[in-house]
């Protein structure tokens, strides 16, 4: 299959891709951040879902980044009623 892509779409390469690292501990969530960062990737990380609503609003952020245990563990009525994330 050969698609064709606009190039009016496609993202600006001089500008990076933002991500934000989410994680239930600093650890992983600076783990996360410093292994895309390796990609070239500009990177945040945050602990917890209130850091990381506090950080995506300082950064906006491109993608988000987040370990399942995260998600796992809390109710997904949190992240749907935040329309930022």
């Amino acid at each position: 299959m050969n698609q064709q892509t606009n190039p009016a779409s496609l993202p600006d390469k001089s500008t990076p891709l933002r991500a934000l690292c989410i994680a239930r501990h600093a650890f992983l969530s600076a783990h996360l951040a410093r292994y895309f960062a390796q990609m070239g990737v500009v990177t945040r990380d945050a602990v917890g879902l209130e850091e990381a609503v506090s950080t995506a609003i300082a950064m906006s952020p491109d993608v988000v980044i987040c370990d399942y245990d995260l998600l796992a563990t809390i109710p997904l009525e949190s992240w749907e009623g935040n329309e930022l994330l």
